[in-house]
């Protein structure tokens, strides 16, 4: 009987030990630094606005005959030449050897904290990666009245909605030139810099903050304005969870590098979800997307895999979707100015529509924007409104399935008064963007 050890109990983690639990009469082991299963972490951002409760984003796994659990349990190294791991349980200090015929690291990542933040962690600088950080984030929040999240990513968009429903004073300072710069074009991330205003949150863009205080946090320095400031959370990014392979020889570049089977350059050794570094569906290029979507996909290639069968992962396109206080914001593939590092001659569509005819109640505002290359090649979306998701998610099949930016217009798209519009702002995106593709080959 084969030994899988998945290392990381996260969405990677548990879809691999599901799918190599159904892909082979496999012993699988899963170690977990926490002493607690699963726990879904895109939801603490509603457990702070009070959506949900804290514990509702725990999941017990329940153990059986093949399935074993060692939670609580830091792997401190691996030997990759007589497949041992070294592991430490964190409950007695007591350090065993396990060994492995087939190894899954799934150990996600971990915010990155600047170091001039450090020194204020716990006392006014927090971090919303898991349950215990994010509850000690809340309790201070209650008592406190000013905000500051360095990060305009999803996170930090999501957390700074939460704490102004807490009735907290939220400014948020992102050094780029655009709120979710990785998903959305400029002019699409000022459709949700407004939102943020008109909800009373301050913003800055293009700007780099400074942390200052004595004991704690008391203010931040953005350029010449001081904002006061009892919290800051940072939401810059993250980085792997992976010191432990240190000196393997598992090659890493910004994740652990793998192939479209989520193999390791070392045999027997796989990685998926946040600290893996597969590739982009569009173009093969190296891709780090630490989304969940991505993780569950991952995963269950790597636990295929690990059972002696043969799936193969088709890339990256880090569709994603994000509820920003009452705000939709959702995109997939490249955005313009990565379309453009990456060597395309990009055009785009952009259409504002409505999600019902304006005469029916609760029609809303709905904006999408497509970007494809002077051929007609899909190579993005982005939506910020009500239902933003599900019009991202046609521009995602469209990709995947190699569909032209000429056939996503002439798409069936269902109409009904109460339902959706007549035609739909995606439609209108994909003939804007069609037109300009026509009128640019006459030139």
């Amino acid at each position: 009987m084969n030994k899988t050890v998945i290392i990381g109990f996260g969405t990677a983690g548990f879809y691999a030990s599901k799918s190599a639990m159904t892909s082979g009469k496999n012993e699988i082991i899963i170690i977990e630094k926490r002493n607690y299963d699963m726990f879904s972490p895109c939801g603490l951002p509603f457990a702070v606005e009070g959506i949900v409760d804290f514990e509702m984003l725990k999941h017990n796994v329940p153990e059986t005959n093949r399935l074993k659990k060692l939670l609580g349990h830091e792997v401190l190294s691996v030997d990759v030449k007589n497949k041992t791991l070294q592991i430490r349980d964190l409950k007695n200090n007591n350090i065993k050897t396990v060994g492995y015929d087939s190894l899954i690291i799934a150990t996600g990542s971990r915010p990155i904290i600047f170091d001039q933040a450090n020194r204020f962690w716990g006392k006014g600088v927090f971090a919303v990666s898991n349950i215990e950080n994010t509850k000690v984030l809340y309790e201070r929040a209650k008592k406190n009245r000013n905000a500051v999240v360095i990060g305009g990513g999803a996170i930090g968009l999501e957390i700074a909605l939460a704490l102004k429903k807490l009735g907290v004073n939220v400014s948020v300072v992102e050094k780029m030139k655009n709120l979710l710069p990785n998903n959305l074009d400029e002019d699409m991330g000022r459709v949700v810099k407004e939102y943020l205003k008109v909800k009373g949150v301050n913003v800055f863009l293009g700007k780099e903050a400074k942390i200052f205080g004595e004991e704690n946090v008391e203010f931040v320095e953005v350029d010449d304005s001081r904002v006061d400031a009892d919290i800051v959370v940072m939401a810059v990014g993250s980085t792997p969870n992976i010191d432990f392979i240190k000196n393997t020889g598992i090659e890493t570049e910004k994740s652990i590098i793998v192939n479209e089977k989520m193999e390791t350059n070392v045999k027997d050794i796989y990685a998926a979800g946040d600290c893996a570094e597969t590739f982009y569906l569009i173009n093969r290029k190296p891709a780090v997307t630490r989304l969940a979507t991505a993780a569950f996909q991952q995963g269950e290639i790597a636990g295929i895999n690990a059972s002696g069968g043969n799936a193969k992962y088709d890339g990256a396109l880090g569709t994603f979707v994000s509820m920003i206080g009452e705000m939709e914001v959702a995109s997939t593939g490249f955005n313009s100015e990565t379309a453009k590092n990456f060597g395309y001659n990009v055009l785009t569509g952009k259409a504002k529509g409505r999600t019902k005819p304006e005469w029916m109640p609760k029609s809303r505002e709905i904006v999408v924007k497509i970007v494809a290359d002077r051929n007609g090649k899909i190579l993005g979306g982005q939506a910020v409104g009500d239902n933003a998701g599900w019009r991202v998610n046609m521009v995602a099949l469209a990709i995947r399935n190699n569909l032209s930016i000429f056939e996503l217009a002439k798409a069936d798209i269902s109409y009904s008064p109460p339902v959706s519009e007549l035609v739909d702002a995606l439609t209108m995106a994909a003939k804007v963007l069609c037109r300009r593709i026509q009128s640019s080959c006459k030139v």
